[in-house]
């Protein structure tokens, strides 16, 4: 009985968080996503599972870190979606393409507010690009494009005159067979728009 109150009471405050914009409704939310990971679920339960609870704490912590609380969150955002990532998703009901894309907007945020490995990041951000471009269904959303042109474009900046990113970095967005740049307008608006911040509004869908 515990499981289900906790459960359906962080699903009902994200639900009203997310109508009424109040932080405490966000942080209540988290709270309790949090709590029902470490209880034991009923043996027929058919709710989210423990994967599932975890991947709701990873984008709220995101969506914290971008919009009202500490930018140290998207650390642990990127912690639990690095594990999820690992872990085979699609056996826990979890969407791994969702994962990756929300790894990649973590990994854009973490680099532009200055915490992570720069270089580690940018070339992970690269690695998971391509996997999402290499996809059987192409569903990579315009958010997630822009956030990967965007970190290159001010990554660029700081690697000097006469210095090139890696060739990872250079040949990701061409050579997945669903390359952005042979279909889908999304990569050629963000290209239009380098100077557009990161649309991390992603993570109020």
């Amino acid at each position: 009985m515990r499981f289900w109150c906790i459960q359906d009471l962080a699903v009902g405050l994200n639900a009203r968080y997310r109508w009424l914009r109040q932080v405490d409704d966000l942080e209540q939310s988290i709270l309790h996503y949090t709590e029902v990971i470490f209880l034991l679920p009923p043996w027929n339960s058919r709710g989210p599972n423990i994967a599932q609870n975890l991947f709701s704490v990873a984008k709220l912590l995101m969506h914290r870190a971008t919009h009202t609380g500490p930018p140290e969150d998207v650390k642990e955002a990127v912690i639990y979606l690095r594990y999820l990532r690992g872990q085979s998703p699609e056996a826990f009901n979890i969407s791994l393409d969702g994962v990756k894309e929300n790894l990649v907007i973590a990994l854009a945020f973490q680099f532009c507010v200055g915490l992570g490995d720069a270089k580690q990041d940018i070339e992970e951000m690269a690695d998971i690009f391509l996997e999402l471009l290499n996809s059987d269904i192409w569903r990579t959303s315009t958010g997630t494009i822009a956030a990967f042109v965007k970190v290159v474009e001010l990554r660029h900046r700081s690697w000097g005159e006469g210095k090139e990113p890696p060739a990872k970095v250079i040949d990701c967005p061409t050579e997945g067979k669903n390359s952005p740049t042979r279909f889908g307008p999304s990569f050629h608006r963000t290209r239009q728009y380098p100077s557009r911040p990161l649309p991390y509004n992603v993570f109020e869908r």
